[in-house]
């Protein structure tokens, strides 16, 4: 496996996805043969935006692999950029650590450092674009539970609109033969709808509901988002609707998996919570990052950096959460998918 960088599962083939998820596994079952592996070997931690359980878990896994880490961790995504731009950021760092971890709030972030990296990067989340290694931890769990990543009814639950873990999973999970979906959300948090446009070119089938008490029975899966504060009343307080009852859940297959988000148990009754269907991703997501790590480290001595290509269009993306509209020397990037462009970084889409 020839991988450079991880910056969206999409890149990845359906094999290299598998070896990533073999190897993980090798890892979980024989911890103590790979204690060494990156013994001298520095990981850059590069997060403008808080998120304490996959930096804790990146960092971690860096440890387990005998390596080091340095960090860079404020909740002012200015700061980041303060000294220049992120080409200047990205060589810089790259000239003191090995490997490249990055987390922000514009979208597009780590595909744009990508482009000026001489060593690998990984996408620990940009803004509300994708979540790669949260999605990878997910395919491992469940394919160690139901030994297949194929012909399951997948049902995603709570804020889809807004859940970049919910995106990245459907996305993946459309690439498997069989796979079917059910969306339950109100209306304002329905999925976007070229995410629903892109199951139907793939020829998905999925089913919007309201609620889980009538879809439940035929689930294989459960994953749960979390509700966003701002949807939820100004009082920090109030009391949120939970998404999984202990009702419901009676009514469900007894082998369903329900994968909660990170630290995300809120949404569920205490009883609920408790049941032994609802699995904790906590040690496949620090198996599936050591996995990654180790893996880009290995292949890290062939990167070299390399040739940025030019504009394929004239036009900036219109998108104005993309990394392009603060960092104008990038070059404009996009593929046509039918009458629009989408562009290469954020994936935001505009008429061509």
């Amino acid at each position: 496996m020839q991988l450079k960088n991880l910056i969206d599962l999409d890149r990845l083939t359906l094999g290299e996805i598998h070896e990533l998820i073999k190897l993980s596994n090798n890892i979980r079952n024989n911890p103590w043969v790979y204690r060494e592996s990156c013994r001298g070997k520095i990981m850059a931690s590069l997060f403008t935006v808080p998120a304490v359980a996959a930096q804790m878990a990146f960092q971690a896994a860096m440890y387990r692999l005998g390596g080091e880490v340095i960090r860079f961790d404020s909740p002012d995504s200015t700061s980041f950029l303060r000294q220049g731009s992120l080409k200047a950021v990205v060589s810089a760092v790259g000239g003191c650590a090995d490997l490249l971890v990055l987390r922000s709030t514009a979208e597009g972030t780590a595909a744009a450092a990508a482009l000026y990296s001489s060593k690998p990067v990984i996408n620990a989340g940009d803004g509300e674009h994708l979540r790669p290694c949260e999605t990878l931890s997910a395919l491992a769990a469940i394919s160690d539970k139901k030994g297949r990543l194929d012909h399951l009814c997948v049902g995603l639950c709570g804020n889809l609109k807004n859940s970049p873990e919910a995106l990245s999973l459907i996305q993946t999970f459309m690439r498997y033969k069989g796979n079917s979906f059910v969306l339950v959300s109100s209306l304002e948090d329905t999925l976007p709808q070229y995410i629903k446009d892109s199951l139907d070119a793939a020829g998905c089938k999925y089913t919007e509901a309201s609620g889980l008490d009538e879809m439940i029975s035929a689930l294989d899966v459960l994953y749960i988002t979390c509700t966003q504060k701002e949807n939820i009343g100004k009082d920090e307080h109030t009391e949120r609707k939970k998404i999984l009852s202990e009702k419901v859940i009676e009514r469900a297959k007894k082998d369903l998996m329900v994968i909660p988000s990170e630290l995300c148990g809120v949404e569920m009754e205490d009883v609920a919570a408790d049941d032994e269907r609802v699995v904790d991703l906590t040690e496949y997501g620090l198996y599936t990052r050591m996995a990654l790590v180790l893996t880009l480290l290995q292949n890290a001595g062939s990167c070299g950096k390399r040739k940025v290509p030019h504009s394929t269009h004239p036009s900036r993306c219109t998108n104005p959460k993309c990394i392009t509209r603060t960092e104008p020397y990038l070059p404009n990037l996009f593929s046509e998918a039918g009458d629009m462009l989408e562009c290469k970084y954020c994936e935001g889409r505009m008429l061509i």
